[in-house]
């Protein structure tokens, strides 16, 4: 199963969905996790304008609700490669 994913603007800022099967959810969680130490390997510059990362796993796959800066805006596209470059991360596992 390839890695599905929808984003919802929010208040201040960016709730991502991403939906894989079982097998995938560990290594899905320790990416993002990697999203919010800053340590993933993202082509983005996302990351400077975030205040706060929040991962969570779900019975589907991964929540990530991710809080910009004061007067900052996530750019979506940017933040849809970053999913496209996870995804792909996955399927090479």
């Amino acid at each position: 199963m390839t890695m599905k994913y929808s984003m919802t603007e929010t208040s201040n800022g960016l709730s991502v969905n991403a939906t894989v099967g079982k097998e995938q959810q560990a290594q899905l969680l320790s990416e993002f996790g990697k999203c919010a130490a800053g340590t993933c390997t993202c082509p983005s510059t996302q990351y400077d304008k975030l205040e706060a990362i929040n991962v969570q796993q779900t019975d589907e796959g991964v929540k990530v609700d991710l809080t910009a800066k004061s007067g900052e805006k996530i750019d979506l596209s940017d933040i849809a490669r970053c999913l496209d470059h996870t995804a792909q991360l996955l399927g090479k596992a």
